[in-house]
This record gives structure tokens, C-alpha cells and sequence, in this order.
């Protein structure tokens, strides 16, 4: 058994940790509320933070989410090329926070990962995405902002399956969950 000094200093560390995440004025203020789900009718948008991506392997991704009821937009410089990056980091940045600003999206989606996230999240105000509870989805090089949106704003993200990933021919399990509406 622990004397009580340990005891104590164990409780005094447990306390002052519970009260640290739960007080500080971030984390207090956005609530560590989840966004809501995706239902039929809502808009996500897609963009390109990373390296470029060619059309052919964003448009299964688009009749996917059309196919599910979403409706989708895309960013103007989603296949922008900039050697091999998805265009500068300035037009990246401005498609992000064009859909961070527009109310009418619930999701942000990246078409890819690869490199080029980190050089521009600085060049964005993500609270918006906090206040309105909008989903952003990527893994990758993606994971900057889920961990910047998160330690942040206390909000979830997605760190799943972009476009890229996404094919016209899905797995059996894929489309019986699709069947089913089990993915949204």
C-alpha cells in the first residue's frame, strides 16, 4: 500500500490534470463538440493541400459522393500542378479557407497526401471550422491538421480514405455497407 504522501501527490496530479483539460480557455470554449454526420442533401467540399493529383483519379471519388446524396464541390486549383506539388501554397490556401468560410459545407476532403500540408497550414484561420463543426478528412501528410484542428480546437477529424483511394469497382463488404447505409 502507498503512504499517504504518494497518495496525496497522485491525487494532487490527477486533479490538477483533470482540471487543466477541462479549464483551459480553448478547450472550454469549443467543447469538444463532434461534427455532425453526413446526410443525404449535405455538400463536402474537395481540395488539394498536398501534391497534385491528375482528374481521372478524383472522378470515382465524385460519382461516389454523388452516388451517396452529397453534393460536391470542388476547389479551383484542385489539379493545379506547381512540380510536384498541387499548385502554389497560396491558391492551396485560399481553396481551404474558401471552404472553411462557406457555410453550406460539412466536410473538407483532400484528394491526397504526399507533401505540402505543413507548408500551409500556418496561412489559415481554422476556427471557423471549429465554430461550424465541419468534418476534415485525410491521413497522410493530411494528419498536420487533424493534429493542429484537434490539440486546438478540441475537434474531431477524420484521418480516413481520400480520393485517391477511391475506385468505380467497390469491395463486395464496400458495397453491401453502401447498400445498406451504413456509410454516412
Amino acid at each position: 500500500m502507498k503512504c499517504s504522501s504518494e497518495m496525496e501527490s497522485i491525487f494532487f496530479m490527477r486533479s490538477w490534470y483533470i482540471r487543466e483539460m477541462t479549464e483551459t480557455p480553448t478547450k472550454k470554449k469549443y467543447n469538444y463538440l463532434r461534427p455532425m454526420y453526413l446526410k443525404k442533401g449535405d455538400t463536402i467540399a474537395i481540395v488539394s493541400p498536398a501534391r497534385a493529383i491528375e482528374p481521372a483519379k478524383v472522378e470515382p471519388a465524385i460519382r461516389f459522393f454523388e452516388n451517396l446524396g452529397l453534393k460536391v464541390k470542388l476547389g479551383a486549383h484542385i489539379y493545379d500542378v506547381n512540380n510536384q506539388m498541387a499548385g502554389t501554397d497560396a491558391d492551396k490556401a485560399a481553396d481551404i479557407q474558401g471552404f472553411i468560410d462557406d457555410p453550406e459545407v460539412r466536410a473538407i476532403v483532400s484528394t491526397r497526401g504526399g507533401y505540402g500540408c505543413v507548408r500551409v497550414i500556418d496561412k489559415l484561420d481554422l476556427k471557423p471550422l471549429a465554430v461550424q463543426k465541419k468534418w476534415f478528412v485525410g491521413y497522410s501528410d493530411v494528419t498536420v491538421f487533424h493534429s493542429h484542428i484537434n490539440t486546438t480546437f478540441g475537434t474531431p477529424t477524420v484521418h480516413g480514405t481520400m480520393p485517391v483511394s477511391i475506385s468505380d469497382n467497390p469491395s463486395e463488404e464496400a458495397a453491401k455497407l453502401l447498400d445498406q447505409g451504413k456509410i454516412i
